[in-house]
């Protein structure tokens, strides 16, 4: 979830449809596929301008350094980091000479992953994301053919980042399409306060909105009415509310970031050299979207998950968990090296299971504690 401005990579001739397999860590798209002829881990990211490496994959995967740059994107920070290019092979398809970057990520944020794809790569194809299937196709928009079944809709490029035309509870404007933004849907600030969203929407709880780039992003949840795409409406989408002052969600020329979460309801397809979006509904598109019934949120640091946001009176404050306690397991599995995928499992149980949990204090006490899982959204 970030950008670069950069030089066009010499492309080679795909073949008309390429297919990769992916699985999802909290709604991010994780690929098996090569750089530089070695085998990598990366998440397919529509809202990175450029792909982007750690100090230790790069060092993995052998990368060159090139050159020094700032770069930002999610949270407020911009950060120093190193360019670097690559071969980059997923499913068959192939694209040299690959702009990217290498630097330090916040823990837990893609660190298991060993580099982001985003436009350099993805602007060459027309890119359909299966998320029923689970299924990534790469197609040679010369071989390209619609479902006439799809909505469709115009994809602008800003800043490399594809955006899209939508309408939130009667506010239009642009929306960034990033599937490296593992949650739902979030406000910019500038929407927030253009449009007085806080008096808006009363039922509201503060909580980690992201982890990108640039840090940690904290703001409010509250519920929306509709998302309309379209002739697709969205209804009851857990909705972020940014006040970040700099980066992705402080932008002035988006009213929302739309994440992983919404978008896997959909089979996915960005013609990038075509300029189209299309979207169709799969069986997932009536789940109900559910907010963390543990009454926390936090990140994965160290050797457990901490504790940045507490809902009063929610089931966390019950048990007397306060901001910067460490969460060390739940239900008996370790929170150090958990994921998102199955931290979210756990916290979206059922309202009233039971989640034992052991907890570190600031102190450095630890003590056993039972989660009653409910609404607090």
């Amino acid at each position: 979830m970030f950008f670069l401005l950069q030089t066009p990579p010499a492309q080679v001739t795909p073949a008309p449809v390429w297919e990769v397999s992916f699985t999802m860590e909290g709604y991010l798209i994780a690929v098996e596929g090569k750089v530089n002829g070695k085998a990598a881990k990366l998440v397919l990211d529509t809202g990175a301008g450029v792909g982007l490496y750690t100090p230790k994959s790069a060092e993995k995967l052998g990368l060159p350094i090139l050159g020094q740059a700032m770069v930002g994107g999610g949270g407020e920070k911009m950060v120093p980091a190193k360019f670097t290019n690559a071969r980059i092979e997923l499913g068959g398809a192939v694209q040299e000479k690959q702009l990217g970057v290498i630097l330090e990520l916040p823990s837990g944020a893609k660190a298991d992953f060993d580099g982001i794809v985003g436009y350099p790569f993805l602007k060459n194809y027309v890119v359909q994301i299966d998320y029923a299937a689970k299924k990534v196709r790469f197609l040679d928009p010369k071989h390209f053919s619609p479902d006439p079944k799809a909505t469709q809709l115009p994809m602008t490029l800003r800043m490399n980042i594809p955006e899209i035309p939508g309408k939130i509870d009667g506010i239009e404007g642009s929306l960034r399409v990033d599937t490296g933004y593992s949650g739902t849907l979030t406000f910019t600030s500038p929407t927030v306060q253009k449009n007085e969203l806080s008096k808006k929407y009363q039922k509201r709880i503060e909580t980690v909105l992201g982890q990108g780039v640039g840090g940690v992003t904290i703001g409010e949840v509250t519920r929306i009415k509709a998302l309309e795409l379209g002739n697709l409406s969205v209804t009851d989408i857990v909705t972020g509310l940014s006040g970040d002052k700099a980066g992705a969600l402080a932008d002035t020329g988006t009213i929302a970031l739309l994440g992983g979460e919404v978008l896997s309801r959909f089979t996915v397809t960005l013609d990038y050299p075509g300029r189209r979006f299309f979207l169709t509904k799969n069986a997932d598109f009536g789940k109900p979207f559910i907010f963390s019934r543990a009454g926390f949120s936090g990140v994965f640091e160290g050797d457990g998950y901490k504790v940045l946001t507490v809902v009063p009176g929610g089931p966390a404050s019950a048990q007397g968990i306060v901001k910067d306690n460490i969460i060390l397991t739940l239900d008996d599995l370790p929170t150090k090296g958990l994921g998102l995928s199955k931290s979210r499992e756990i916290f979206r149980q059922e309202a009233g299971t039971r989640v034992k949990t052991r907890v570190r204090g600031s102190d450095g006490t630890v003590r056993e504690v039972v989660l009653i899982l409910k609404d607090v959204l």
